[in-house]
C-alpha cells in the first residue's frame, strides 16, 4: 500500500519540525531525508483528526504488510488507552503474534504500580473506565509491555514498521502539540539509537501487577462491596462494609482499587457509589 503526502506543513510547522529535530540531535531538516505525510497543529480538534486519520492507516498497513517495530515514546501512556489507537494495538498483537513497548514518564519517588499509573495519568487520558481497564487488560496479558522512567521524555513520538514515524512537537504535559506523520528511514535509525537509550534508564512494570489490578476489581469482593453500597441507595459507613470472615488487608486492597478506578467516592467516613461503579455493575446483573 503507498502512503502519498496529503498536505503541505506551513511555515510555523517546519519552524517547530527544526526544534524536535534539533533536540534529536539533527542540525538541520536537510541532513536527513524525510517527507510529511499529514501534520496537525496544536489544536484538540485537529490533533484528534491526525490520530483518526493516523490509525486508519497503521490498521490499512497491518492488513498488507508485516510490521516488525512498533514503540511508542509517550509521557502519560496514552497511546493505549485511546480506544481507537488500542483498536491498531490489538491488531497488532494479533497479526504479528509480538508484543510492543511503551515509554512512558513516573516521578522517582512513586512506586511503580498500576494504582499510581492511573493516579498520576488519568487526569490527563480523560478517558472512561472502560478504555482504562481495556488497555489494563492488554498489559495483564504481556501484550503490550510497559517501561517507566524518572526523566520526562523531551521528544515524544511513535515508530510502526521500518519507515513510518509519528513525531510530537515540545509541549508541555497534557498540552496540545504539532504533530507529524513522517515517512524516513535516516529519522527511525536515530530514534532507534534513541528508543536503546530510555530503555536502558527505564524500568518495567510487570505484566502481573496489572493482572491483579484488573482480577481485583471483578472479584467477589468488588462486586459485593459494590452490590451493598448500591442497593443502599445511600452513603454507607466504611466500617460497616467487611465481613466478619474477610481478611482486613484483603479487603483494603479492593477497596483502594475501587476507588483508584472510580467506582467508590469516599468522604471521611462514608463511601458511596459512583455513576461509573453503577455502569460497571450492569455488566453482572
Amino acid at each position: 500500500m503507498s502512503i502519498e503526502t496529503e498536505q503541505k506543513a506551513d511555515n510555523e510547522s517546519i519552524v517547530q519540525l527544526a526544534r524536535v529535530f534539533k533536540a534529536l540531535g539533527i542540525d538541520s531538516t536537510k541532513d536527513i531525508k524525510y517527507e510529511i505525510l499529514t501534520y496537525s497543529k496544536p489544536d484538540y480538534e485537529e490533533n484528534r483528526a491526525f490520530y483518526k486519520k493516523t490509525n486508519e492507516r497503521f490498521s490499512a498497513l497491518l492488513e498488507s504488510r508485516r510490521i516488525e517495530n512498533f514503540v511508542h515514546v509517550t509521557g502519560e501512556m496514552s497511546a493505549i488507552i485511546n480506544p481507537e489507537h488500542y483498536e491498531v494495538c490489538t491488531k497488532y498483537c494479533k497479526k504479528e503474534k509480538k508484543s510492543f513497548r511503551i515509554y512512558s514518564y513516573l516521578k522517582r519517588d512513586i512506586e511503580r504500580t498500576p494504582q499510581n499509573i492511573i493516579r498520576s495519568d488519568a487526569p490527563i487520558w480523560n478517558e472512561s473506565w472502560r478504555n482504562i481497564m481495556s488497555a489494563f487488560d492488554l498489559l495483564a496479558a504481556g501484550w503490550a509491555l510497559l517501561r517507566v522512567s524518572p526523566s520526562f521524555p523531551e521528544i515524544h513520538y511513535t515508530q510502526f514498521g521500518e519507515n513510518l514515524v509519528i513525531l510530537q512537537g515540545i509541549h508541555a504535559h497534557g498540552e496540545e502539540k504539532f504533530l507529524w506523520f513522517i515517512s524516513s528511514g535516516d529519522l527511525m535509525e536515530i530514534l532507534d539509537a534513541r528508543t536503546l537509550e530510555i530503555d536502558k534508564k527505564s524500568e518495567l512494570i510487570s505484566p502481573s501487577l496489572f493482572y491483579d489490578f484488573a482480577s481485583s476489581i471483578s472479584s467477589g469482593i468488588s462486586l459485593q462491596t459494590l452490590f451493598t453500597i448500591s442497593e443502599a441507595g445511600k452513603p454507607v459507613m466504611k466500617k460497616k462494609l467487611k465481613g466478619n470472615t474477610l481478611p482486613h488487608q484483603d479487603f483494603m486492597n479492593v477497596y483502594e482499587n475501587l476507588k483508584c478506578i472510580g467506582f467508590l467516592y469516599e468522604n471521611a467516613d462514608f463511601v458511596e457509589i459512583t455513576d461509573s461503579g453503577k455502569e460497571f455493575l450492569t455488566l453482572f446483573v
